[in-house]
C-alpha cells in the first residue's frame, strides 16, 4: 500500500481539504504592512495627487508624526516649565551661566508659531538654550546643574515616542480623513486595535528596544556587517593591479576606485553638478579620518516615474561601486576600447545569505533603481578623489556588472518557505479581507493562493530572462567560495 502524504507544514483542517491555497506565519516585519492596509486599503492603489503609493504616503506619514510628538513634548517642557524656572533663577546666576536663554527661547516660540513643521529632539534648535561658553550647546548638563527639579520632566519630554504611540497618531488622524469620520467598518477597527497589541503593547513604552520587534537582532546585524566586509576585501583582492587576473565576467582595470555605501539621491531645489560635494551623514562629522570621505560617494539624478514618484526610492544606496579608469586605449579590453576616462564598472550588493527571497527584494528595487539610473541620461556619481571631487555620468551606454555577493546560499527546503513568504507579503499588502481574517485566528497566519508562490518564481526568472536580452547589465551572484552567472 502507498505511504499517506507528508501532513502540511502548518496544520490547518482545510489544508488538507484543499491543496490550491496554504497558511503562512505572519511576524513583526508585517505589521506596518498590515495597518497600512487596513487603513488605506489596496496597496496598488495611489492615495494623493502627486500620485505618492500608500506605501510612500505612510512612511512619510510616519516620520511626520514622529517628528510631531516628539516636537511638542519637548516644546511644552521649555514653554511651560523651563521658561518659568529661568525667568525664576536668580539674575546674576543667569547672566553669568546662560545669558542667552530667555531671548532663545522667546526665539523659539517664534519660530514654531511661523513654522508648518514642529522640531524634534534635543540635538536640533533646543540646544540653543545652552549656548554660551559655559555649557556649548550641552542642554542636560544645563538643567542638571541649574534646574535640578526639571531633571526628569526634561528626560521624559526628550524620550522617543514609542511606535506605538506614532502609529496610533496616524491611525487616528488618517482614517478621519480617508473615511469622512465613519467609513471604517467595526471589523477594520478591531483589527487595528488588535494588531497593535499583537506587535506594539502598550506597555512597551520603548518599542525600539522591544525584543518581539528586534527581527535584525544584533547578530543578524553583526554578520550583515561581515559580509559587507568580505564583500569590500574579495574586491580589493579582484581590482589589484598586483593581483590581476583573467576573468570573463570581472574585467580588470589598470586603475580602480572602490567606493562602499554609495547614497543615491533626487536633485532638488535647483541643484547643480558642480555643487560642492556633500558627504552622507555617516562621514560627516569632523572627527572621521579624511580617508574615509574618500570612500563613499552619491549618486544625483533628476529621473522620476510615470506616478510622480521618484525612481530613486527603489533604494537608497549601493554597498559597494566600483569606478574604472581606462588612461589609454586598450584594444584587447572591450570595456576600455577606443575610449579614455573614469566610469563606473561595477555595483555590488551584499547579503550574508542568498535566498529567493533576498534575489526578490534585490531583483525588485536595486535592480529596477540601476535601470532607472542606466535611462537617466542626466544621473551622475560625485566622489572624492583625494583633495578633489569628481563627477561622471553614471552610464554611458556600456555594459557593467551588478554583483549580489553572499556568504552562502539558502538550503532548498528553506527556500521553499522564502517562497512562501513573499506571497504572504503581497498578501497582507493587498487584501484587507484576508488581513482582517488573519487577525480573527489564533494565530496571525494568512491565507495565499499556491498560483501566487509560483508566480513569484515566475516573475524573477523573467527578469533574469529580461536582462540576459537587453546586454547591458550582466547579474553575477558570487559566493565567498566561488561564483557563478544568472
Amino acid at each position: 500500500s502507498r505511504a499517506p502524504p507528508p501532513p502540511p507544514a502548518i496544520r490547518y483542517h482545510h489544508c488538507y481539504q484543499n491543496n490550491q491555497t496554504f497558511f503562512k506565519s505572519i511576524g513583526s516585519t508585517l505589521a506596518k504592512p498590515m495597518l497600512r492596509t487596513l487603513i488605506y486599503g489596496d496597496i496598488n492603489d495611489n492615495i494623493d495627487r502627486n500620485g505618492k503609493s500608500k506605501k510612500v504616503h505612510f512612511d512619510q506619514r510616519i516620520r511626520e508624526a514622529r517628528v510631531g510628538l516628539e516636537g511638542q513634548k519637548m516644546y511644552s517642557f521649555v514653554m511651560n516649565s523651563l521658561r518659568p524656572a529661568a525667568e525664576a533663577l536668580d539674575s546674576t546666576v543667569r547672566d553669568e551661566m546662560v545669558p542667552e536663554i530667555l531671548s532663545q527661547i522667546q526665539w523659539i516660540e517664534s519660530t514654531i508659531e511661523t513654522s508648518s513643521m514642529m522640531p524634534t529632539g534635543t540635538r536640533t534648535l533646543y540646544n540653543r538654550l545652552a549656548s554660551g561658553r559655559r555649557y556649548q550647546g550641552k542642554l542636560e548638563s544645563m538643567i542638571c546643574d541649574l534646574f535640578p527639579q526639571l531633571l526628569e520632566e526634561y528626560r521624559d519630554a526628550s524620550r522617543k515616542a514609542s511606535d506605538r504611540e506614532v502609529l496610533e497618531f496616524v491611525v487616528s488622524n488618517d482614517l478621519n480623513k480617508l473615511n469622512g469620520g465613519d467609513g471604517m467598518t467595526e471589523k477594520r477597527i478591531r483589527a487595528i486595535s488588535k494588531c497593535l497589541d499583537i506587535f506594539y503593547p502598550a506597555e512597551d513604552e520603548q518599542s525600539l528596544s522591544n525584543p518581539k520587534k528586534q527581527d535584525n537582532s544584533v547578530e543578524g546585524i553583526e554578520s550583515g556587517k561581515r559580509c559587507e566586509e568580505s564583500c569590500l576585501t574579495f574586491l580589493h583582492n579582484e581590482y589589484t593591479s598586483s593581483g590581476q587576473k583573467s576573468n570573463e565576467h570581472l574585467r580588470m582595470r589598470q586603475q580602480h576606485k572602490i567606493l562602499q555605501n554609495v547614497y543615491v539621491n533626487v536633485r532638488r531645489n535647483g541643484h547643480k553638478p558642480g555643487q560642492k560635494y556633500v558627504p552622507p551623514k555617516t562621514f560627516r562629522k569632523g572627527s572621521t579620518p579624511k580617508q574615509k570621505l574618500d570612500g563613499s560617494g552619491i549618486i544625483w539624478t533628476d529621473a522620476l516615474e510615470n506616478d510622480g514618484v521618484a525612481r530613486h526610492r527603489l533604494c537608497s544606496e549601493f554597498d559597494a561601486v566600483v569606478i574604472s579608469s581606462c588612461n589609454v586605449s586598450d584594444g584587447e579590453n572591450e570595456q576600455c576600447k577606443d575610449r579614455t576616462g573614469t566610469f563606473v564598472d561595477s555595483i555590488f550588493e551584499a547579503k550574508k545569505t542568498i535566498s529567493p527571497s533576498t534575489l526578490h527584494d534585490i531583483f525588485e528595487k536595486k535592480l529596477g533603481a540601476i535601470e532607472a539610473l542606466v535611462e537617466d541620461k542626466g544621473a551622475q556619481l560625485v566622489y572624492k578623489d583625494g583633495d578633489n571631487t569628481e563627477t561622471i555620468p553614471f552610464s554611458d551606454g556600456r555594459t557593467f556588472t551588478f554583483g549580489i555577493y553572499g556568504s552562502e546560499l539558502l538550503e532548498p527546503e528553506n527556500a521553499a518557505d522564502s517562497i512562501r513568504s513573499i506571497a504572504g507579503s503581497n498578501v497582507v499588502s493587498s487584501d484587507i479581507n484576508e488581513v482582517i481574517r488573519a487577525l480573527e485566528r489564533d494565530n496571525v497566519m494568512v491565507e495565499v493562493e499556491l498560483s501566487s508562490a509560483l508566480s513569484i518564481v515566475q516573475r524573477l526568472k523573467s527578469v533574469v530572462e529580461k536582462i540576459q536580452n537587453q546586454n547591458q547589465i550582466e547579474v553575477a551572484i558570487i559566493l565567498e567560495e566561488g561564483f557563478s552567472f544568472l
